[in-house]
């Protein structure tokens, strides 16, 4: 965009805003997500979400498509996995306040433990669904490094 108002004695102003749009489909995002968060079977989770059966093959493409993707965010992993346990600690706090207040008990460390497991498990395959799929999508940049967390 260029406004002659704008320019100043000696300055050429060029357009420098880019408008790009990004096609894509909830059922292939929901089961990038799972493919990312690194379950350990993700075809089985997501018939429990609603989605289609894929094939062997087909879900060894994704398998591959999602190493890819995982391993382009690998630099940026720790912060992924310390914001996750944050939130889960945070949320975990809340329910089991709000457990208390409504049975008027304690919740037991058993369950407060178990209810962390969990919770952080869902805050780390969030995370790394959205900073994934952020990537692919080429609107956040993460420094190369050469890793592969898949190696054997």
């Amino acid at each position: 965009m260029s406004w002659k108002f704008w320019k100043r004695k000696g300055e050429d102003p060029k357009d420098d805003v880019t408008v790009s749009k990004v096609a894509f489909s909830i059922p292939s995002m929901m089961r990038n997500a799972i493919y990312d968060s690194m379950y350990k079977d993700p075809e089985t989770l997501a018939s429990l979400v609603g989605l289609s059966p894929m094939s062997a093959e087909v879900s060894e493409m994704e398998y591959e498509a999602s190493k890819v993707r995982v391993n382009k965010i690998m630099p940026v992993m720790p912060v992924i996995e310390l914001c996750s346990q944050i939130s889960a600690q945070v949320a975990e706090a809340g329910i089991s306040e709000a457990f208390k207040d409504s049975r008027s008990q304690e919740v037991s460390d058993t369950v407060k433990g178990t209810l962390q497991e969990l919770l952080e498990t869902v805050c780390f395959a969030a995370a790394v669904s959205c900073v994934s799929t952020l990537v692919d999508f080429g609107m956040v940049e993460v420094p190369v490094l050469e890793m592969d967390i898949y190696a054997e």
